[in-house]
């Protein structure tokens, strides 16, 4: 679905801003979050993300760092974690 654009002929405020509306909940993001131990020892991490599917971009925030990654999926979030220990992925809304 393309975005609305604010040039669009004959449509009024009110009008942009209802389909801005419906495009702000067919857009929105799936949330998840990625959690588990990096090394061989018990160091915990838990952090969140929004992916885009129509965009394949994810962007995940680890509060302990506090850094934001950029991704193409949030399963590419939980591969990378993976790789530095065992981590899982959850997502925390409906599809």
């Amino acid at each position: 679905m393309p975005m609305t654009t604010c040039n669009e002929p004959a449509m009024t405020q009110d009008d942009l801003f209802q389909e801005l509306d419906v495009q702000a909940h067919a857009l929105r993001p799936r949330l998840f979050a990625v959690y588990g131990c990096h090394g061989t020892g018990l160091n915990p991490f838990l952090g969140w993300g929004m992916e885009f599917t129509d965009e394949n971009q994810a962007l995940f925030y680890a509060p302990d760092n506090r850094e934001v990654w950029q991704s193409s999926s949030a399963q590419q979030v939980l591969a990378t974690h993976n790789r530095l220990g065992d981590a899982r992925l959850t997502w925390l809304d409906q599809p």
